[in-house]
């Protein structure tokens, strides 16, 4: 641009941030694209007609996420003069399924998946509590066989109380979809979206 002896300050640098839209993010994989025609029908076709059928407490959502339980931040507050340095991040981590109803006032127990059959951390514990089950996995993922073997528990669960519920999901390749279940309906949501607010 050829300016010479051009010097900004903080506060200048901030108010051009500020003027052009530009933020500060963590940088995250590639993403796939949304198909929005699919989505629209879906939201506003699909969606509304499978509400009407159920109450909220029986519209249930679940999700998978992982859980890197011994990663530590990585960014942190430091004087000037010190070093900002530290060891590689661990890569450890869980898989945790969650599912919830719309309204909130019920949580199904989490599945959580991890590497190891007997985790050294399971030594002296005779049971988990009730609020979750533990499965193992060589890569601690989800796959579709623990992901229908799941689906059928909670199918047999509302089957015990009498009632019938519709479950909404992701359409991730480890969940299949011709699962069969007589309490529970599947709706998948379209590609590469995550649930809207009921």
């Amino acid at each position: 641009m050829k300016v010479n002896g051009f010097s900004a300050s903080n506060r200048w640098l901030h108010r051009f941030k500020l003027r052009h839209g530009i933020r500060y993010h963590q940088i995250s994989g590639e993403a796939e694209a949304v198909d929005k025609d699919s989505v629209c029908t879906w939201l506003n076709g699909l969606l509304p007609a499978l509400l009407v059928k159920f109450a909220a407490k029986d519209i249930f959502n679940a999700d998978e996420f992982g859980l890197f339980f011994k990663l530590m931040p990585d960014k942190s507050f430091i004087h000037k003069d010190e070093k900002c340095v530290g060891g590689k991040l661990s890569k450890e981590r869980l898989t945790v399924l969650a599912c919830a109803n719309s309204d909130g006032l019920e949580k199904l127990p989490l599945l959580i998946i991890g590497k190891s059959k007997n985790p050294r951390c399971f030594k002296h514990v005779k049971t988990l509590p009730a609020a979750c089950t533990y499965n193992a996995q060589t890569k601690a993922w989800m796959t579709g066989n623990r992901f229908s073997q799941w689906l059928k528990e909670v199918d047999i669960h509302m089957m015990k109380q009498n009632r019938k519920i519709l479950l909404i999901i992701d359409n991730c390749p480890a969940h299949p979809k011709d699962v069969p279940l007589n309490n529970v309906q599947v709706e998948f949501l379209p590609a590469n979206t995550t649930v809207p607010n009921l």
